[in-house]
């Protein structure tokens, strides 16, 4: 994997190999070692939530329909408050502007949301939880 292709979106991937939760200790040594660290630790409780989300839903969805979660489910998971949340300057549009969370319109506009929200799946992201 050559350094330009590492923060690439998959596409076409087959189904990554994660075995565990465990392996989110690898995504966070990649994320400390990334030039990211304007990250607050309500975004970190985020980011942790939507992994831990994605990596169980791998385990029975294709790679993609796995981790997508709206933001009431975020804030129940992350414990990030829903005032917080919901804030057009909050911490999933942060993450979003940041490029380390994807956004999508929601499949289903039951209980007015809008988009679903998951970890952005990277070929980095994929190499660090198969080591």
């Amino acid at each position: 994997m050559t350094e330009d292709t590492a923060n690439e979106p998959l596409i076409n991937t087959a189904h990554p190999n994660i075995r565990d939760v465990e392996d989110i200790d690898q995504y966070w040594s990649w994320l400390e070692d990334s030039q990211i660290q304007e990250i607050d630790s309500e975004e970190i409780r985020i980011l942790q939530c939507l992994m831990k989300e994605y990596i169980e839903d791998s385990k029975k969805l294709p790679l993609e329909q796995a981790g997508w979660r709206n933001k009431y489910n975020i804030s129940k998971k992350a414990r990030v408050s829903q005032k917080k949340i919901y804030c057009e300057t909050g911490p999933i549009e942060s993450l979003v502007d940041l490029g380390l969370i994807e956004i999508r319109d929601s499949p289903i506009s039951w209980g007015g949301q809008k988009y679903n929200y998951r970890i952005k799946i990277t070929k980095q992201l994929i190499h660090y939880l198969e080591l």
